[in-house]
């Protein structure tokens, strides 16, 4: 360490370390790299801007040992994936991109950790397919709110202070009930969600 700041080749190490800990994947045409580690129901974390699997190296190893398979990916143009200009880096298009990583990890069913834009293009990822979404945890994630709408117990979201944060505390598929709310169905219909806003 120089300082502050650790020196160059300390910055290598923890990249060479980090590629070392994963594996290549090609999906559409995209290489991308992976983290992938333990058995078990598997869950997907995916990062946001600017960042990458990195992000998750740690909890990656924490689900594997509590039984878990912890996968997390890195988006297009961002960590180690390739940066193809020709890409649709839209949160539609990272959602169809993450949509066919989980084809090409042959994932049938999991549960999707996503933080930031991770967020918007989970979203699309579960709206492509809900009934593969076991569960689904939101980290400060960007959620379009109807202005003025009740958010599940949460009072009322005012919009004029700004975008409303909602972080999702825990969503199942398999709990679909006659009072899901509209805000639900702006996460892919996944389920009946309990919710805590922030504006």
């Amino acid at each position: 360490m120089t300082g502050d700041r650790p020196a160059a080749t300390d910055v290598n190490a923890v990249i060479d370390a980090h590629e070392r800990s994963g594996y290549r994947l090609a999906v559409g045409g995209v290489d991308t790299f992976v983290l992938d580690l333990g058995d078990g129901q598997p869950v997907v974390c995916l990062h946001g801007v600017p960042a990458s699997s990195f992000l998750y190296r740690k909890l990656i190893v924490e689900l594997a040992a509590r039984g878990l398979r912890g996968i997390a990916f890195d988006l297009p143009g961002l960590g180690l994936a390739e940066r193809p200009t020709a890409f649709d880096y839209t949160w539609t298009g990272l959602g169809r991109y993450a949509s066919a990583a989980v084809e090409a990890l042959a994932l049938d069913q999991f549960h999707l950790v996503v933080h930031d834009i991770g967020g918007p293009v989970g979203f699309e990822l579960a709206a492509a397919d809900p009934g593969r979404v076991a569960s689904l945890t939101v980290l400060n994630a960007p959620v379009e709110v109807p202005a003025r709408r009740s958010v599940a117990g949460a009072g009322r979201v005012d919009r004029r202070a700004g975008p409303a944060m909602i972080s999702c505390r825990e969503t199942r598929s398999s709990d679909r009930s006659a009072g899901t709310m509209s805000l639900t169905r702006a996460v892919a219909g996944v389920a009946k969600t309990r919710w805590l806003a922030r504006v």
